[in-house]
Parts: structure tokens; C-alpha cells; sequence
């Protein structure tokens, strides 16, 4: 949100590819080289789960990025 502005509709932002992770550790190499705005986990990931990625986190930095587990049942956000 641009706060002099209010809100910015998506089509105005610059929206880029998703980069996507087969594997805990290919997932935590990914976040270990870029900042992102927003990520999203498996909590069932193979290798490392989601929830042993976000404790890795602390020394990245995506260490403040919002994340959002995702399962095959349900989706829960929480904050990082």
C-alpha cells in the first residue's frame, strides 16, 4: 500500500514468476539468495519441511517476509 495514494491495484504493480522449490533445501538456498515480498511453504515438504525452514530464516533476509504454509488440506498465514 503507497500510503499518500491509498492501495495499489495488482495491475499496476510489477508481478513477476514464482520461483518454485521441489525440496526443502533447494527452497532455503533460494531464500538464502533473494529477498522476496511474500512466501509461501509446503508444511510436507521433502527433505526439510516448511516449519524447519522458517526457524532458518532468522539469518536471511527473508528473515521479516510474510509466509504463508500451504498443505494439502488447508491453508493457514501466519507472519514470520
Amino acid at each position: 500500500m503507497n500510503k499518500q495514494q491509498g492501495p495499489v491495484p495488482l495491475s499496476e504493480k510489477s508481478i513477476q514468476q514464482p520461483d518454485l522449490a521441489v525440496d526443502g533445501e533447494t527452497a532455503l538456498a533460494r531464500a538464502s539468495q533473494q529477498a522476496y515480498d511474500v512466501i509461501f511453504l509446503d508444511v510436507v515438504m521433502p527433505g526439510m519441511d516448511g516449519f524447519e525452514i522458517l526457524l532458518k530464516f532468522g539469518h536471511h533476509s527473508n528473515r521479516a517476509t510474510p509466509v504463508v504454509f500451504c498443505d494439502r488440506h488447508a491453508i493457514v498465514a501466519m507472519a514470520a
